[in-house]
């Protein structure tokens, strides 16, 4: 399957996610801001993957974020409880992004989510939940 669009180009200032489905799982590949101005777009395209292929994991890469606010933060936490709802795993990839790590370090919702810090290590990794481990 193609890309799937959310908002418009990072560029702009807002979000896009791009899939790609993968033998190993389904990669969502998110670029720009994750906050109230795109609200519900990431959720949208992690719970449509959730409900369709069983079995596969669900990768978020955020690395390419430039902005994650209180909302984004409660919409990852809300993917993690969905994935959890239909037995999926979830890992989400915060590769080199120093301002995501704080952000979720503050809290401790880094302790609650399953982090990686690159697509081959998320998809080698096992079970469906995590946390306290980021890199």
């Amino acid at each position: 399957m193609g890309p799937l669009e959310a908002g418009s180009s990072p560029a702009g200032g807002l979000l896009s996610v791009a899939r790609v489905d993968r033998v190993d799982g389904v990669l969502l590949v998110a670029r720009g801001e994750l906050d109230m101005a795109t609200e519900g777009q990431l959720v949208a395209a992690a719970v449509t993957v959730l409900q369709e292929r069983l079995g596969a994991p669900l990768v978020l890469d955020m690395s390419g974020l430039t902005f994650v606010g209180s909302t984004g933060i409660r919409e990852l936490l809300m993917i993690q409880d969905e994935a959890v709802v239909h037995g999926r795993r979830l890992h989400i990839v915060i590769g080199g992004n120093r301002q995501l790590r704080i952000v979720l370090a503050i809290g401790g919702v880094d302790q609650r989510l399953p982090i990686c810090a690159s697509i081959d290590e998320a998809l080698a990794a096992r079970g469906t939940s995590g946390g306290g481990n980021l890199p």
